[in-house]
């Protein structure tokens, strides 16, 4: 007796937008590493990255310092070496305060992770060192921290890697100024 399919065997009609969605929803499937578009294994810049790097770092600059923009800073000669590696060392402290070194390092006080001391005197000089640098920054303006710890700690693109104006420059001392204040510690 054949008669109207049954309704299980019905297919739905947005059977292939469900499909597609369960593809390009960046589940890990074969070859994948969970990323969309991205094979297992590669870890290689996509070209598109490269030529954006080699733009930052300008005509002189090193490719390979455009990780943060304080590297991208430094490599343009827009800052000094050593306000760089201030810069690095309050994002440092940040990332020891609030939780960037991981929990079982901290447990068991892993010399490569703490640096051979145990993990809360540690944690505790990176706080000190963090609220220190943020009383620091503050005394000489509150738009000179927040744009200090802006660039150093939540690596966002300061306007001068950008646009060349007035704000820019602006914007440029301020960090001039908090990273030249926490060198020399006044």
């Amino acid at each position: 007796m054949t008669g109207p399919a049954a309704p299980a065997q019905a297919r739905p009609a947005n059977l292939a937008r469900r499909k597609w969605r369960a593809r390009n929803r960046g589940t890990p499937g074969p070859g994948r590493d969970g990323k969309r578009g991205r094979p297992a294994g590669d870890t290689l810049p996509t070209p598109e990255t490269l030529a954006k790097r080699i733009a930052l770092a300008g005509p002189d600059g090193d490719p390979a310092m455009t990780a943060t923009p304080l590297d991208v800073l430094e490599t343009r000669r827009l800052i000094a070496a050593q306000s760089a590696a201030v810069g690095r060392r309050l994002a440092l402290a940040h990332r020891l305060v609030f939780g960037a070194i991981s929990p079982p390092a901290r447990a068991t006080g892993d010399p490569g992770a703490t640096g051979g001391m145990p993990a809360e005197a540690v944690v505790e000089r990176a706080e000190r060192e963090y609220t220190a640098a943020l009383v620091l920054l503050s005394r000489i303006g509150g738009a000179t921290r927040d744009t200090v710890v802006d660039v150093a700690v939540y690596l966002r693109w300061p306007r001068v890697l950008r646009i060349d104006d007035h704000r820019a420059r602006r914007e440029l001392d301020r960090l001039k100024a908090g990273l030249g204040a926490l060198v020399s510690g006044r």
